[in-house]
């Protein structure tokens, strides 16, 4: 696999072909490693810096690894429409763990992240130390009518033609006390939304929702939520979500919590208000304290 490694703390590494942009503060400490959140051909392309101050918060005690998933951010595409998967996303995970040999892994997914990070933990649980879940409505159970990709198209449809006006839109609909982004933020995400890596995943997206993806993510659903109710997480596990989420209400996160209960003997939930899907952007100090706790206890 080959890899380079600059001096600011990003690099790339060919992980089953896929070229793929990461950080890594190089500390030696604990890892907490990130899987942030969306999924390859979203509207909005997501990538390391959608965790915002996560990364600078968390730098200062641990290595911090934070990773572009496949066709987002800076990745490369998956290299076949087959690989259009949830379990890729996994695969591809676990893939840069091993190549980084990390162990004793503070685990943290956003989202669409947390199914990922399920995903992950079951597979390489020996590395794993602990598990923190950011509001996946994508592994809790289903919503009484719609889906959780409904809020999404709808702020799809109502976003403006700029890039910049889409990128800010988008945070907007999920903000709660956040307020507008950093400058260099807007224009970073704006240029992914300008790439031909981002056109050619909103392509490859239309071309294989149906076939790959969404199949995909019923399957992974399936297989985490019967996980859970019959072994649970090996590890203490903290469920984070925020209070006023739109997209992914509350009532999903006790639910999810509820199934965890069962049989995950070191569960806790974290609920902070007047905040979010990106919680940790919209009450920055109490995300960071209470997950801090947490690894820390």
């Amino acid at each position: 696999m080959a890899n380079s490694r600059p001096q600011d703390g990003f690099a790339r590494i060919s992980l089953h072909g896929v070229l793929t942009r990461y950080y890594d503060n190089g500390r030696d400490a604990d890892p907490v490693f990130l899987i942030h959140g969306g999924h390859c051909g979203f509207f909005v392309p997501l990538g390391i810096e959608s965790w915002g101050p996560v990364l600078e918060d968390f730098d200062r005690d641990y290595r911090v690894i934070a990773y572009d998933k496949p066709g987002m951010g800076e990745s490369d595409l998956p290299t076949t429409d087959e690989s259009w998967t949830m379990e890729a996303v996994a695969d591809h995970a676990v893939a840069l763990i091993e190549a980084l040999d990390l162990r004793n892994i503070v685990l943290m997914g956003h989202s669409r992240g947390g199914l990922a990070a399920f995903l992950v933990i079951f597979r390489i649980p020996d590395r794993i130390s602990k598990l923190v879940i950011i509001s996946s409505a994508s592994a809790a159970p289903p919503l009484p009518t719609g889906t959780d990709m409904d809020f999404y198209d709808n702020v799809e449809k109502s976003a403006p033609s700029n890039p910049e006006g889409v990128v800010r839109h988008y945070h907007a609909a999920q903000a709660v006390t956040e307020g507008d982004l950093p400058t260099s933020y807007v224009q970073l995400a704006a240029g992914w939304l300008r790439s031909d890596n981002q056109r050619a995943a909103v392509s490859g997206y239309a071309r294989n929702a149906a076939a790959h993806w969404l199949p995909s993510l019923v399957r992974a659903k399936a297989d985490v939520q019967a996980k859970l109710r019959t072994t649970g997480i090996p590890v203490p596990l903290l469920l984070v979500w925020g209070l006023n989420d739109r997209s992914a209400p509350i009532a999903l996160g006790h639910a999810l919590f509820d199934m965890l209960g069962e049989h995950t003997r070191e569960a806790s939930m974290l609920v902070i208000n007047r905040a979010g899907h990106q919680v940790f952007r919209d009450q920055r100090q109490r995300f960071t304290s209470g997950v801090l706790a947490f690894i820390r206890d």
